[in-house]
């Protein structure tokens, strides 16, 4: 979605998604805007279903609720941050930080960390090397 998209369009992702999550789907791609498409009409598409999440059938599906209901909070958190990227002025920081979830909180301790670490070995890796160890672009 990187042409400008129409007002309505994050409310088109959104009913998508929760028609999905009504029929026991969980889509689990959204973090990557690749995947949400505006088409030559306009439109909202989601596309690559491969990791997308089904519900197991009664009484099996009691068992896996806890963990669909993070699947269906994350499709549409992320989504949020699509919207706040393409219209900053309707999701507020503040708001944005107050609705992430918990289980993003925890994964953030541990992976910035973990990233700012790997950022900083390639740089350093990088200016001994005068190239990227992990192909042709430079941090």
């Amino acid at each position: 979605y990187d042409q400008k998209v129409k007002d309505d369009f994050f409310r088109e992702v959104e009913s998508l998604l929760k028609f999905m999550h009504s029929r026991g789907l969980a889509y689990l791609d959204t973090n990557k805007p690749d995947n949400i498409l505006v088409g030559d009409d306009g439109k909202a598409y989601l596309i690559d279903f491969q990791i997308t999440w089904r519900q197991p059938l009664f009484p099996f599906s009691i068992l896996t609720y806890p963990l669909f209901s993070i699947f269906k909070d994350s499709d549409l958190y992320h989504l949020m941050k699509h919207e706040r990227k393409c219209f900053p002025e309707r999701i507020s920081r503040e708001d944005f930080d107050r609705r992430r979830p918990w289980y993003i909180k925890i994964h953030r301790i541990f992976a910035n960390p973990i990233r700012r670490k790997r950022r900083a070995y390639l740089r350093k890796v990088e200016g001994e090397a005068g190239h990227h160890p992990e192909g042709t672009y430079r941090h």
